[in-house]
């Protein structure tokens, strides 16, 4: 074990296997973007803006891991905290994590639409949309609902060997709350959509219509191609959740100092 943490061990693991082939995907599909008419979509739009969001919070992650467990630049973090270093580690995490969340919510939205509403108004205006434009709603919607927490924020690192970062009670609570209430409700959205999209697939199999009535997946290929993309909606949910369990974790860590003391 490379920490005294099965749970930390696994963010190791996926930051040195699973993150560079994400980050090589993602760097692919950006890359053909300019190339192939369908990687300009705004499915895949909102892929790259996950993907952004996705990387910034491993990066966060492992920037704190690495100083807390391996004692590479523990001290600099300790020494300029009150420039708002545990701050800003304190609410990346979270905000990040409702940006995530957020991001699952909208491409399992413009999917929705896509294959259940397909042909429609709302089809077509999203279909259009700048890029820029999703990208913005993608990150301001979750900063906006995330300001209470911001209003409160006050955070302090415990010592120079174990970075646990310290919340006020009031802190604590108020971002406990956004990003529990924030998952609750975008799990409960995303699993409607993502089972009204799988009921239409399977309607499509014995008479190629969608609930509209509407002509839909006229070939085999297509609704294979829906059928990969409803998956991976779903790994994306699967990661949020371990990403979730995590959190909870370290928010039960910094409300509860000596807990943590007696961990270690």
């Amino acid at each position: 074990m490379l920490t005294i943490y099965w749970q930390m061990d696994v963010v190791f693991l996926e930051a040195f296997t699973i993150f560079p082939l994400y980050v090589s995907l993602l760097i692919d599909i950006w890359t053909n973007r300019k190339k192939q008419k369908l990687f300009q979509s705004p499915y895949y739009t909102l892929i790259l803006s996950q993907g952004l969001a996705d990387i910034l919070i491993i990066l966060t992650i492992f920037n704190l891991l690495v100083a807390r467990y391996f004692g590479f630049g523990n001290m600099l973090l300790y020494n300029i905290q009150d420039y708002g270093v545990a701050s800003f580690h304190s609410n990346t995490g979270p905000l990040m994590f409702i940006v995530r969340m957020f991001g699952i919510f909208l491409i399992t939205s413009q999917r929705y639409v896509a294959v259940c509403w397909h042909g429609s108004r709302l089809n077509v205006f999203i279909d259009r949309l700048h890029p820029l434009i999703l990208v913005a709603i993608h990150y301001i919607f979750p900063c906006v609902i995330y300001i209470p927490a911001f209003i409160v924020s006050s955070a302090k690192f415990q010592d120079t060997e174990r970075l646990f970062i310290i919340n006020t009670p009031t802190h604590l609570q108020t971002f406990s709350i956004i990003v529990v209430s924030s998952f609750l409700v975008a799990s409960v959205l995303v699993v409607f959509m993502y089972l009204s999209i799988l009921r239409v697939l399977f309607i499509t199999r014995k008479n190629g219509k969608n609930s509209m009535g509407q002509c839909v997946f006229r070939q085999q290929a297509l609704r294979y191609r829906e059928i990969r993309l409803a998956a991976h909606v779903f790994l994306l949910s699967v990661m949020s959740a371990t990403i979730f369990v995590y959190y909870w974790i370290e928010f039960s860590m910094a409300g509860n100092p000596d807990v943590s003391s007696e961990l270690l």
